[in-house]
């Protein structure tokens, strides 16, 4: 048969031209953002869920460290006291949420630090806890809890002041003036809200180391408050009020009368027992009716705690002198020895000028004993009892604390001293003083302490 086609020449040749859909390029780059969005998703939970339980961590590490530090300051406060430091610091650190033993809670206290700046320093107290911690998310990773721990490092220091105003509302509760000059090498701290607070005025110049005062001071008419190197000082206004930084101390017990009536030491009183004869010597007791000197005797009082139940106690022999080491007069009223004779009423101390004083206070005892304490009236007295008057001229040199909680105490004249701590509930300044913190010749340190963290 011929291939060709009598009509055209040629056989036509059947071809089948099959034509093919093309390739779908939408449909594929659909598919890849699905599973670049499931991926995102997935990756994006994680951060979620790991940003997550970092919160949740990270709030329970900061109530931990709450629990830390307040555990370390219990911990160093009972170290100052020689209580039991593992169980103040237990205890508070219980009282935050975190006891020792339960749901897996761990707490080590350490004295001396077992690391940091203060390793192997006795005076300071290393609180460490650590508790694991449930996780959530990060579970799908294995990680079913995370061990969460905190550390702080509490010690006791002597405190930055040592003139404290304890009335909450008196105005002047502190107060300078006529050109008085006064040199504190520690801070100052009036408790007063009042408007005119701490009063410095008429040439007066405080120099100290810092001031606090709950309310503000008024300074003016050529007062000036001073750094020790006399530049200006900014006074802290507004502060929280100052507890009394010595309502820690034991009052003295006060037995029954060592000696009734006041007791009068004079060169002119023929019958003194002892006999005047050059010096008198006493020694500690309880003074019904309180002690006199005067009329320029010299005087020396043996070592140890004087009670004047009554009567208060008065250096008014111009050109005598009066000497005690290792001393404390603790003064309050008849009744608290049963005594209701002669000046059995509160009386004040009266140190008058040209008195020749040298007084220390006891050097060891530790906490809340009568170390470093050298007056301490009773704070059973009533605020509108007598004021205490230390005016001593140029020769009064006194170690220790003068407390008088609730009366005022107007003070001048006092050098030399290695530390002079002045607590009252309002303090005058009538002559120039200078106030020292050199508390080496004590056992424990200041009697004011306070417990801080340091790491």
């Amino acid at each position: 048969m011929s291939q060709f086609d009598s009509s055209n020449g040629f056989n036509e040749r059947r071809i089948k031209v099959v034509a093919t859909r093309p390739y779908n390029l939408r449909g594929l780059a659909h598919g890849q953002v699905l599973v670049l969005t499931v991926m995102l998703m997935i990756t994006l939970l994680g951060f979620v869920s790991l940003a997550t339980d970092m919160g949740l961590l990270w709030s329970e590490r900061r109530q931990m460290q709450t629990a830390t530090d307040a555990a370390a300051i219990a911990a160093a406060t009972a170290l100052r006291s020689a209580a039991n430091i593992t169980s103040a610091a237990d205890n508070v650190a219980s009282l935050n949420g975190f006891t020792n033993g339960t749901n897996s809670a761990t707490i080590t206290v350490s004295n001396p630090p077992a690391d940091g700046l203060f390793a192997g320093n006795a005076n300071y107290v290393e609180v460490l806890i650590s508790q694991p911690e449930n996780t959530y998310f990060l579970r799908a990773l294995g990680h079913s809890t995370v061990t969460v721990s905190t550390r702080a490092v509490s010690g006791i220091e002597n405190s930055t002041g040592c003139i404290y105003a304890l009335d909450p509302t008196a105005q002047y509760a502190v107060s300078a003036s006529n050109g008085v000059n006064i040199t504190s090498s520690c801070g100052i701290y009036v408790d007063s809200s009042n408007a005119a607070a701490l009063q410095v005025i008429g040439g007066a110049v405080i120099k100290t180391t810092g001031v606090g005062v709950v309310g503000t001071d008024s300074v003016n008419n050529g007062g000036a408050i001073e750094n020790l190197s006399g530049g200006a000082l900014t006074v802290s206004q507004n502060i929280a009020p100052v507890p009394d930084p010595l309502a820690h101390i034991t009052k003295p017990s006060v037995g029954a009368c060592t000696y009734t009536g006041t007791q009068n030491y004079s060169s002119y009183t023929a019958s003194q027992n002892p006999p005047y004869s050059g010096n008198y010597v006493v020694s500690p007791g309880v003074y019904c009716g309180g002690i006199s000197v005067s009329n320029g005797v010299s005087i020396t009082f043996n070592t140890g705690t004087y009670i004047l139940a009554g009567g208060g106690m008065s250096l008014t022999n111009g050109g005598g002198t009066a000497t005690g080491s290792g001393v404390t007069f603790y003064n309050t009223i008849g009744s608290r020895a049963g005594y209701s004779g002669s000046n059995s009423t509160y009386a004040g101390i009266n140190i008058a000028n040209g008195v020749t004083v040298n007084f220390s206070a006891p050097t060891t005892g530790g906490e809340n004993s009568l170390e470093g304490i050298l007056f301490f009236q009773d704070s059973s007295i009533p605020a509108s009892s007598a004021a205490s008057y230390f005016a001593g001229g140029a020769n009064m040199t006194l170690a220790g604390a003068l407390y008088f909680p609730t009366t005022q105490l107007n003070y001048s004249n006092g050098i030399n001293a290695a530390y002079t701590i002045l607590v009252a509930d309002t303090i005058v300044f009538t002559g120039g003083a200078t106030m020292n913190n050199n508390y080496a010749s004590l056992t424990n340190g200041s009697p004011i302490q306070s417990s801080s963290l340091y790491e």
